[in-house]
């Protein structure tokens, strides 16, 4: 069963926003307290010095009574007036990979392989109960599966992204070495435990990229508001861009049926560079919100693969269901 530390990175990014979050509101707060009270009260001052001084601090409070000087408000604004809203988006992908030429450099082949469409993992699994078999195992849905998260920051119809994004894919290919080159053929069955039957004559190559797999963006979005009502909700649709990196720990497995069996696992790095394209439809209500996004990730990445190196253009499109929640959204002015 994979680990992973997506899950740290998520929390600890979560709570600072928690924390940005709560300090937002208290600072949303009115400050406004009746210090005409204090002059209407019966003075306790102790001697004639203190009386005087009262007296002059009262002149000046009823003086700005007089004026009708608003409350003291507080808020996250920018410099044309706008607030920020901070959100959290959670969901499911399910991705299409598109056919994609791999470029093997290793000892024990060096090769193109043209036209590979990569084998989709999800880990779904893990949001059934029934596979729960120890307390741990009620967490992993969160970082297991090929879940997306994003959190984002609103201002008007400006939305700007952080997303993280767990894909898993991985091949299986069996090849046979002929004068006239290499003859590769795909493997029905994707196990990691490579019980399928190698054809005679053949070896069998497998990339997996699903541990530790990950793509971290940043992006901006332009959203338009289909329907706002108070009673019936929000229905928007957002165009957005995103860019980032792509990290993992890449594993490699190179098997010569009765003769060799050479499993490689990759150190953990950065992959190569992505970026994507995308929109979203979204409807909330309240502080919760339902959407479906669905985008296309353009990325170029070389990792290890057996003793080399692999590298590949891999252009892919999730597409993601889930919720998102309202973290810090500013009150509506209160009026006079």
């Amino acid at each position: 069963m994979e680990t992973s530390n997506s899950s740290k990175i998520l929390t600890i990014f979560l709570f600072a926003l928690m924390g940005l979050s709560s300090n937002a509101q208290e600072a949303q707060k009115e400050m406004d307290i009746d210090l005409t009270t204090f002059c209407k009260d019966q003075s306790s001052a102790s001697n004639e010095a203190l009386e005087k001084e009262r007296e002059s601090i009262c002149l000046n409070i009823n003086h700005l009574q007089d004026k009708n000087i608003p409350p003291v408000i507080i808020e996250k604004k920018d410099d044309e007036g706008h607030k920020w809203k901070f959100r959290f988006h959670f969901g499911f992908s399910r991705t299409d990979y598109h056919p994609a030429d791999l470029k093997i450099d290793s000892s024990p082949i060096k090769v193109v392989i043209k036209d590979v469409e990569m084998y989709e993992r999800t880990s779904a699994a893990h949001y059934d109960p029934r596979t729960w078999e120890q307390f741990q195992d009620a967490g992993r849905w969160i970082d297991e599966p090929t879940n997306t998260f994003t959190f984002s920051m609103e201002k008007k119809n400006n939305i700007i992204y952080f997303t993280i994004f767990h894909p898993k894919y991985l091949k299986s290919l069996t090849y046979h070495k002929s004068p006239d080159g290499y003859d590769f053929q795909e493997v029905e069955q994707e196990t990691y435990d490579f019980t399928s039957p190698i054809p005679e004559g053949s070896n069998l190559l497998y990339l997996g990229n699903t541990h530790m797999n990950m793509n971290w963006q940043i992006g901006y979005g332009r959203q338009f508001v289909i329907l706002n009502s108070e009673k019936a909700g929000k229905l928007s649709y957002t165009i957005k861009g995103d860019v980032g990196i792509s990290t993992g720990k890449a594993r490699s497995v190179h098997i010569i049926p009765g003769k060799a069996w050479d499993d490689y696992a990759d150190n953990m790095k950065v992959q190569g560079y992505n970026t994507s394209i995308g929109h979203r439809l979204e409807y909330q209500r309240g502080r919760v919100s339902l959407f479906i996004d669905q985008k296309t990730v353009f990325s170029k990445l070389k990792h290890g693969f057996y003793d080399g190196t692999i590298e590949y253009n891999l252009n892919y499109s999730p597409t993601t269901f889930g919720i998102g929640i309202d973290l810090f959204k500013p009150k509506k002015k209160k009026g006079p």
